[in-house]
């Protein structure tokens, strides 16, 4: 299990959604590794809609806590995302 930074925790510029978010993945991933959970998946543990999820995601993402890579499959195609948190 993961610790989220208190620095996370007090930044009055993310929404109580995206401490949720980046909480989840600080337990599920860790600090700088990467996961391919899917949008449905994460939405459904975190009980919320998907809309709401890629919404403060987006916070993450602005604020420089949460990167997103591209995971190519096999066959050439992106499959999965991977999530990288900061």
């Amino acid at each position: 299990e993961g610790t989220v930074p208190s620095s996370r925790m007090s930044d009055r510029q993310l929404t109580v959604e995206a401490k949720a978010i980046y909480a989840y993945f600080a337990t599920c991933i860790g600090a700088e590794d990467t996961s391919s959970p899917t949008v449905g998946e994460i939405s459904k543990v975190l009980n919320m809609s998907e809309e709401r999820f890629r919404k403060h995601q987006k916070n993450l993402i602005e604020r420089g806590y949460l990167t997103i890579r591209k995971n190519a499959a096999a066959n050439g195609r992106y499959s999965t995302n991977g999530y990288v948190i900061q």
